[in-house]
């Protein structure tokens, strides 16, 4: 049992001098040295070796130092991600606002349904994308103070619409009529289609929405396929408002000038750090970097069909960097799984080169404080929960090219809900993030849960719930663990006052993970091969899934890593890859025994064979889920026989 010395009270079995800390804690709620020092104190006393700066001037950053220097301790910091909010950026009038595409009409985002229109002249009412089908402010107050309810808040037209026409379905060539639309403010008497909020039309945001109206023509179009008509309507952030938003997606990850803002931070936050030290980086206490937060660019609860995703970046940037990098004669998607329309390369070349974006934006920042610090560890929490989430795919989440950038993986798959312990996230997500932190060979520090979150539902774990969290991960052989987190100021924090029985079952946790010797990876049985190509079709529409083949691939993953326990690698191929990228693929995949994948792969069994341009209901993925579990306990069988 890994807990059979729970009596021993161990206070805190460091690694040895120069080995990668194994359990560090964001910490919170010091706004002096001397509560510093009693966080600092009673984590020491219970086996933390790395906390959590807080931010403050000069003086206070220098006595954190002196601190942690006493109790030998070691520090992270973090900085604000200059793309969610900048306030100097507006001040200075040099910025450029990141671009969505959404709304919605006859019930339906627009953003993942085509529509039917006859020829000529039309005037429709497009309400704003819709965050959530039923999150009105009243009702949830912890979305309100982020400005999102039932329409995602803050957002207004940028005052360019398009219609788009296809005079053909896509045949290898795209034959597209895009017309440009009128978009302004509907007057205040009018009323949508299906209006997608009728249940919620006592609420104050309903009440005080802002509709949008649609002016196009169609004339003369009859030859076109008017049964299959896209509709773009382009928004962001109200930067003039004076209700400016904090952490809503403001700026594009493809600028030049975020780029630039985010040198900037760089630049401000180690000389903040070199005045405290005086004169230079304080490298022996100071030992990694937090670059932001979770979601890159708001996005859904894709609880509904009026719900967008929606679907970022048309920024002029963005535009601009999909031009240079697609073949002539290809435009960019505005309505997500219509690869009848625009086919299926345009849409896979869209959402990886937004995930390329958001990995070269951070990249940004970690060459910056690597050439000052070349020591300094860097990492972000890359998901907001669920590695395979198209939502978080449409917030500019790919973990594979943020794996090949940060020199740690980090992510927080939190399982006790108040309604019981989630024993399959830690599975689900951790098995996706260990393959990558193999193949990549960086470390693995997953975010473990000390809080509670009243809005999501989290509550605070138990000293059972601890040790099984603990158990869990360590299947997956973390470098370190971390946990969210210590303050003795908040509630909503487990340790030490939420929950002071969990925080003394933590102490026996780090000393057992202490106590362990360098995890080892080795490589699985089994690889899975993600392409973009599949990745960027599937969505959910109003029948169903369209184009469920990633999906489908997404069902034998669950399977393969929660009920069978079994890990593997995953491989985000890209579309358009180069012959010499493809051939290195070709050769690391050759070392597997089994490679999966959702589409035709040389040497790859196809789990979606049979499926591809299909609409999936619950229905048939519950049928499918019987033929993929036969399946993946076949390949159990196998590799167990060639062990033998």
């Amino acid at each position: 049992m890994l807990f059979a010395f729970a009596a021993m009270g161990v206070a805190c079995v460091f690694a040895a001098e120069g080995a990668f800390p194994r359990v560090w804690t964001s910490t919170g709620g010091c706004r002096t040295a001397e509560e510093f020092e009693q966080m600092a104190a009673d984590c020491v006393a219970h086996g933390v070796q790395v906390v959590a700066s807080r931010n403050g001037d000069t003086d206070f950053l220098a006595a954190q130092l002196a601190i942690c220097r006493k109790y030998g301790l070691k520090m992270f910091f973090g900085i604000p991600d200059p793309s969610k909010t900048d306030n100097d950026a507006r001040k200075s009038g040099l910025y450029e606002l990141a671009v969505m595409s959404g709304g919605c009409y006859r019930g339906l985002a627009i953003d993942r349904n085509l529509f039917a229109f006859t020829p000529g002249r039309h005037e429709i009412i497009v309400e704003p994308p819709v965050y959530s089908r039923d999150q009105a402010y009243a009702k949830h107050p912890h979305y309100y103070m982020l400005g999102d309810g039932h329409y995602f808040g803050g957002y207004v037209p940028t005052g360019e619409a398009e219609v788009i026409v296809p005079e053909r379905l896509f045949d290898g060539r795209q034959h597209l009529r895009i017309l440009p639309a009128k978009v302004e403010w509907a007057p205040p008497d009018a009323k949508p289609e299906n209006d997608s909020a009728a249940h919620l039309a006592d609420a104050t945001e309903i009440k005080e929405r802002r509709l949008v109206k649609l002016s196009f023509d169609l004339t003369g179009l009859e030859g076109g396929r008017l049964d299959k008509v896209g509709l773009a309507v382009y928004w962001a952030m109200d930067d003039k408002s004076p209700d400016w938003k904090p952490d809503r997606t403001c700026y594009s990850v493809f600028s030049r000038h975020t780029r630039q803002r985010m040198r900037w931070r760089v630049r401000a936050a180690l000389d903040r750090w070199r005045k405290a030290n005086g004169g230079t980086f304080p490298a022996d206490v100071v030992i990694a970097v937090r670059l932001g937060d979770e979601i890159f660019n708001a996005t859904s609860f894709l609880n509904g069909p009026a719900v967008s995703f929606p679907l970022w970046d048309y920024s002029a940037s963005a535009r601009d960097a999909f031009a240079k990098a697609t073949p002539e004669g290809v435009t960019y998607p505005r309505t997500w799984g219509a690869s009848e329309v625009y086919g299926p390369g345009a849409c896979a070349q869209f959402l990886y080169l937004f995930h390329k974006a958001c990995a070269d934006y951070l990249k940004v920042a970690v060459d910056d404080f690597h050439a000052a610090v070349p020591t300094l560890q860097t990492f972000r929490n890359t998901t907001r929960g669920g590695v395979w989430s198209y939502g978080n795919d449409h917030d500019g989440t790919g973990q594979e090219v943020l794996a090949e950038v940060l020199d740690f993986l980090h992510l927080d798959p939190y399982p006790v809900h108040e309604g019981g312990y989630n024993g399959g996230c830690i599975p689900f997500d951790m098995a996706y993030m260990s393959g990558l932190a193999r193949r990549y060979n960086k470390r693995l520090v997953p975010w473990l849960q000390a809080h509670r979150f009243p809005s999501g539902k989290l509550v605070h774990p138990t000293p059972d719930d601890l040790r099984r969290i603990y158990e869990q991960h360590l299947r997956f052989a973390p470098d370190g663990i971390m946990w969210l987190g210590y303050n003795a100021q908040r509630e909503n924090s487990t340790f030490p006052n939420g929950n002071k029985a969990s925080w003394e079952a933590a102490k026996v946790i780090h000393a057992d993970f202490a106590k362990r010797p360098e995890p080892v990876r080795k490589r699985p049985d089994m690889a899975v091969v993600r392409p973009y190509s599949a990745r960027a079709l599937v969505c959910e529409c109003g029948d169903g899934t369209r184009h469920p083949e990633d999906a489908i691939l997404c069902e034998f993953v669950r399977i393969w890593s929660r009920e069978l326990s079994r890990e593997y690698d995953i491989f985000e191929v890209p579309p358009f890859e180069p012959e010499a990228a493809r051939a290195k693929r070709a050769a690391e995949l050759a070392r597997y025994r089994h490679v999966v994948s959702c589409v035709d792969w040389p040497g790859a069994t196809n789990v979606a064979a049979g499926c591809a341009d299909k609409v999936f209901t619950k229905n048939d993925f519950a049928k499918k889920r019987e033929e993929l579990r036969q399946l993946a306990n076949s390949l159990v069988s196998q590799v167990e026989k060639g062990r033998k």
